[in-house]
């Protein structure tokens, strides 16, 4: 019984569940079918634009083409577009894979700004487990050894006293343990939802820049197609 990780029957562990209250917060989970319906929307909209693009009006105006650089500018044109537009198409997609997620993820540099928010008040993501997840992991780890420790003291103590003294010390180190597990699940889909949204973040601004491009490329298809010998018609007076 001389164990030290083996806390004196009868005395509280250092932790409690009423410390935060981490269940009256949603989970951050809930976030993730909004921002993957935004990324699904993304690409509807950028294939639409493709495909009126690349299937309508130029393919009905390649018969305007009548010199080798108009044919050389209107295929740039529909490179261009292509490719601009499976750009898009392939890094919004990329928001929609699942990534892996582990807490040792929240050392990743895409999660410096989530990390940053974290320090402001880390007692509500680490409760009392410390001021960061190696410690909240430590401390889960350490409460697990505790709690099989008394669970061997317990089975083995012969007292009947004792015994309800054991189990009771080992029921408060089963809720420190159902505590670090609850902080250290919602600090995973915290990390996460934020992968995704640094996802999604990333694949709007390949979008907007694939967008650009595609004004270039119908830039050129336009000026291929247009027959300069068709003259303006007169202004109105």
């Amino acid at each position: 019984m001389s164990d030290p990780s083996v806390p004196v029957p009868g005395t509280a562990p250092p932790t409690s569940p009423t410390s935060i209250s981490a269940d009256t917060i949603p989970s951050p989970l809930e976030a993730i079918p909004d921002m993957r319906a935004a990324a699904r929307w993304t690409i509807g909209a950028v294939s639409a634009v493709g495909a009126l693009l690349v299937g309508g009006a130029p393919l009905t105006a390649v018969g305007r083409i009548d010199d080798s650089g108009d044919l050389v500018a209107f295929a740039s044109g529909m490179l261009i577009v292509i490719v601009a537009v499976g750009w898009a198409v392939w890094q919004t997609a990329e928001a929609l894979t699942p990534p892996l997620t582990m807490i040792e993820t929240l050392q990743d540099k895409r999660m410096a700004n989530l990390r940053s928010q974290i320090d402001r008040s880390p007692s509500i993501y680490y409760g009392p487990f410390g001021h960061s997840w190696q410690e909240l992991s430590g401390e889960l780890q350490r409460h697990r050894k505790i709690a099989a420790n008394l669970r061997s003291a317990h089975a083995s103590e012969t007292d009947p006293s004792r015994r309800t003294l054991w189990a009771v010390a080992l029921s408060e180190a089963e809720t420190s343990i159902a505590l670090a597990m609850r902080l250290q699940n919602r600090l995973i889909s915290l990390i996460h939802v934020w992968q995704i949204r640094s996802a999604v973040r990333r694949a709007r601004l390949h979008t907007l820049i694939a967008m650009l491009i595609v004004s270039a490329g119908a830039m050129l298809i336009l000026t291929a197609t247009t027959d300069p010998s068709i003259p303006a018609p007169p202004p109105i007076p």
